[in-house]
């Protein structure tokens, strides 16, 4: 009867360890992340420096809706700006040497646009997709302005 209290314990923690969407179908990724959700830590991950800069009060004021028709809204509550687009799931597959096996990982593709300016767009190419039913975790290298490429890691909630 020792043993139950343990086992149990084993059970959970390998449970609650398991990645967000390990062993989990395309349709099941996708029907989390649909939905609307806000900006709650943005960090600029930087190769030069050795601690990560918290960026969130540029983009506090920001949420995204996932819709299923693959359409997207991005509204920008500071300046009260509306970005409409489109967006769509796709998922890697990748074969992991050491353990022998595929391994999937899934990744958001979107684009919005000012529907009133159509020349100003937004392209967002979000890697590492972990997404339950309240967070989603994602992250995204792009080039900035001073010509290097960054990478950003965002935490989004419902």
């Amino acid at each position: 009867m020792k043993r139950f209290p343990f086992i149990l314990v084993l059970i959970i923690t390998v449970l609650s360890g398991c990645s967000n969407t390990d062993n989990l179908s395309f349709d099941t990724v996708q029907s989390r992340v649909i939905g609307k959700w806000t900006i709650h830590k943005v960090k600029l991950l930087d190769n030069r420096r050795l601690f990560s800069s918290n960026i969130t009060d540029i983009y506090k004021d920001f949420t995204f809706e996932y819709k299923a028709d693959n359409t997207l809204e991005v509204f920008n509550a500071r300046e009260n700006k509306l970005l409409q687009g489109i967006w769509y799931l796709d998922e890697i597959w990748s074969w992991d040497e050491e353990n022998q096996q595929n391994e999937s990982s899934y990744k958001i593709y979107s684009l919005v646009s000012d529907p009133t300016d159509s020349s100003a767009y937004r392209e967002m190419y979000w890697s590492d997709l972990r997404v339950n039913n309240r967070t989603m975790h994602i992250t995204e290298s792009r080039l900035s302005d001073d010509g290097q490429t960054h990478k950003y890691s965002y935490e989004l909630r419902r």
